[in-house]
């Protein structure tokens, strides 16, 4: 079992074209996610996203007042602007659907936004969702942000390796099943992706059902720690 992220791809993102919602710039919508990240905490997205911003056309005179960083609770970072003039903002950034449980308009934007969503993830991108308050400190969905991390140079020829020598190889990832599955077409790993959600919802007569799905996947995703132990095991109790 191989895990996805910097060891099947380069764990190193890239921007794609952002979506935006109805009167909102693409520029408005990197700026409010770059004000939202931090270089100095060299995480991955956040260096994607300020990558694909250029603060000397945008943001003069604005300073960050607070951060609060990403934690896997609220799964989105947030900071207070304060401007030239002495006013104040707050932009955020994460999980799309979060970005959307805050937004008040959310109900005006949601379908096109689960489509956009949807359709990234198919073409093997990560969705970022952006938002922004207004003048009377409600967030406003601004749009999504598309995070691609390819595969690196060598793995396509590592797993073709392994596979010669008789070692089945599979995907390991908490990002959505489409991304995996995308990821695994590049890699010619197969298509055969199981989402961990169903080790919550399998009852226990169905438990042989299950292990014989985990040895069947090419690969496994929206996994969380305790999933991989139960992956592990399974394996080797078939024998691998």
């Amino acid at each position: 079992c191989s895990d996805k992220t910097g060891t099947l791809t380069q764990n190193k993102l890239t921007l794609g074209t952002p979506y935006t919602v109805k009167g909102v710039s693409a520029e408005e919508t990197i700026q409010a996610a770059a004000l939202a990240s931090r270089a100095e905490d060299d995480d991955p997205i956040d260096l994607a996203v300020l990558g694909g911003w250029k603060p000397g056309q945008t943001g003069a005179g604005q300073t960050i007042k607070h951060f609060v960083p990403f934690d896997p609770v609220n799964k989105r970072t947030e900071a207070t602007v304060e401007t030239r003039d002495g006013g104040a903002f707050r932009t955020t950034k994460g999980a799309p659907q979060v970005i959307l449980k805050i937004s008040a308009n959310a109900d005006q934007v949601r379908t096109d936004v689960d489509k956009v969503i949807d359709d990234l993830a198919a073409r093997g991108y990560r969705a970022l969702g952006v938002a922004r308050t207004d003048a009377n400190d409600q967030w406003q969905f601004l749009g999504i942000l598309p995070l691609h991390d390819p595969p690196r140079d060598d793995s396509k020829t590592t797993l073709e390796a392994a596979h010669d020598m008789g070692c089945r190889v599979k995907m390991v990832t908490g990002d959505q099943k489409p991304i995996a599955r995308e990821i695994a077409r590049e890699l010619s790993m197969g298509s055969n992706i199981l989402d961990a959600e169903v080790f919550a919802a399998t009852s226990h007569h169905e438990t042989g059902r299950l292990a014989d799905a985990i040895e069947e996947a090419d690969g496994f995703a929206q996994v969380y720690p305790e999933h991989k132990y139960h992956i592990v095991d399974v394996l080797q109790q078939r024998g691998h």
